[in-house]
């Protein structure tokens, strides 16, 4: 489910398949200006859609949750202090990130080790 979001995410960024909800005036400069730097949103996008796929293939799966891990909290922080009406949605995605990160926490223990 974590993969299937973010690779719709993510090729909603470049095909924009998806309809733009409106966003209050805080979080909406907040998008703006990751568009606006002409760079991150695109790579922002690029990141969510290869880690999403790396995650629905199982291949390298664990790279693709290490990748999504700043982009999860983020979007959970961006719903509790800018956008509340969607923090259900930052919620579930958190969620099911720290639950594949709890899954193969052996295969990231292994990053722990000296």
């Amino acid at each position: 489910m974590l993969g299937l979001i973010f690779v719709a995410f993510g090729l909603n960024g470049f095909l924009n398949f998806l309809p733009m909800r409106s966003f209050s005036d805080t979080s909406g400069a907040f998008m703006m200006a990751l568009v606006e730097t002409g760079y991150f949103f695109p790579l922002l996008k690029l990141c969510e859609f290869t880690a999403g796929i790396m995650i629905l293939t199982g291949r390298m799966m664990s790279i693709g949750l290490l990748m999504l891990a700043p982009i999860t909290v983020n979007v959970f922080l961006f719903h509790v202090f800018l956008e509340p009406g969607g923090i259900i949605m930052g919620t579930v995605v958190l969620g099911l990130e720290l639950f594949l990160v709890y899954a193969n926490r052996a295969i990231f223990m292994r990053l722990l080790d000296k």
